[in-house]
C-alpha cells in the first residue's frame, strides 16, 4: 500500500469514526486531485453554501465560475480544485494563495455579490502533514 493509501484510508476511517465524513463530499480527500504536492504556497479548503440569490440565479453558474477563477487571480489565489457536492455544503473548493491576507480578500471580493457563504479552512498535503507530524 503506498503511504497516499495509507494516509487516505487513515484520514477516512478517523473521520467516518467521529461522524465527520460526509460521504457525498469524501473524494475532495483524494490524493489524485489537481494538488502539485511540491508547491509551496499554503492550502485553503473552502466550503461554501449558495444563497437564495445563487439560486434563482443558477443557470448563470457556469459564467460565474469563470468569473470566479479571474477574481481570485487578481489576489494572487489560484483555485486547484471546485467540487460542487449534495450535502452540507453546495461546493467545496481546494485553493493555493500565498497567505492568509490573500485567501481573505479573495474571499470577500467574491463573497460581496452575496452568492454564496463560506467557511475556510486551512489545508495540509500529506507530506507537509507527516512532516509536521514528525517534529512532535
Amino acid at each position: 500500500m503506498s503511504r497516499y493509501r495509507e494516509f487516505d484510508t487513515g484520514v477516512r476511517s478517523i473521520l467516518y469514526n467521529q461522524n465527520l465524513l460526509d460521504t457525498s463530499a469524501w473524494y475532495i480527500f483524494n490524493p489524485h486531485l489537481d494538488i502539485n504536492v511540491g508547491d509551496k504556497m499554503p492550502l485553503y479548503v473552502v466550503l461554501g453554501n449558495f444563497t437564495q440569490k445563487r439560486i434563482e440565479t443558477i443557470k448563470n453558474l457556469p459564467e460565474g465560475i469563470t468569473e470566479s477563477r479571474k477574481v481570485f487571480e487578481s489576489f494572487g489565489v489560484k483555485i486547484k480544485q471546485l467540487v460542487f457536492t449534495m450535502g452540507r455544503y453546495d461546493v467545496v473548493g481546494i485553493f493555493e494563495a500565498p497567505n492568509e491576507e490573500a485567501i481573505s480578500k479573495a474571499l470577500l471580493s467574491w463573497g460581496s455579490r452575496g452568492l454564496l457563504r463560506t467557511e475556510t479552512l486551512t489545508g495540509f498535503t500529506p507530506e507537509k502533514m507527516i512532516e509536521l507530524v514528525k517534529g512532535i
